[in-house]
This record gives structure tokens, sequence and C-alpha cells, in this order.
């Protein structure tokens, strides 16, 4: 457990240590320390608070690429599916019909 010479009370060791702990996490540099116990009870949630609301900010971030790489690969699939279709049915890709069905796909989907 984290020592420092002007905490003695038991409680006071563990705020202390968990304050101590936070800031270590949170890699902030030298600010001044809380005095009392509400101050260290303050500080705690206010940096754990930030953690949270940056860790939400990251993952929405992170759903929404997701997602959009998760749509790009299904529409990729659905053009594929309709070139092999018209490969199959022996439509040539130079032909008038292939060179428009590419743009409805991709307007339609």
């Amino acid at each position: 457990m984290f020592y420092h010479a002007s905490v003695t009370h038991a409680a006071r060791v563990s705020w202390y240590s968990f304050y101590w702990s936070t800031m270590v996490l949170m890699t902030i540099g030298e600010v001044p320390g809380p005095e009392t116990n509400s101050e260290f009870a303050f500080v705690i949630v206010d940096l754990l608070s930030g953690v949270l609301i940056i860790a939400t900010v990251v993952g929405s971030i992170g759903s929404m690429i997701a997602n959009t790489n998760a749509m790009r690969s299904q529409f990729q699939h659905r053009l594929d599916a309709v070139k092999t279709y018209l490969t199959f049915r022996k439509v040539r890709t130079s032909s008038i019909l292939s060179a428009h069905v590419t743009p409805v796909v991709t307007f339609c989907s």
C-alpha cells in the first residue's frame, strides 16, 4: 500500500492509495493533492467519470466504423451476386445492359 508521511488514519490511507492509483492510471502530471476525505472522493469520482465518458465516445466511434464496414461488405456481396448472375446469363461486361446494372444496384442498396 502506498504511504505518505502526512497520512495516518487507516481510512485516510485507503483513500490516499486509491487516489494515487487513479492518478497513476490516468497519467496526469503534478497537480495539487486533495486535503480532506470528501476531496479525495470527489477527485476519484471525477477522474473515473471522465474515463467513462472517454470510453463511451471511443466505443461509439468504433461501433460506427464496424457498422460502416459491415454495410460495405454486405453491399459488395450483393454486387458480386448480381455480377455472377450476369456472367451466368452470358451478358457481356461491355454491353449496355451490364453498364446500367451496376448503377442501379448501387442506387437500390
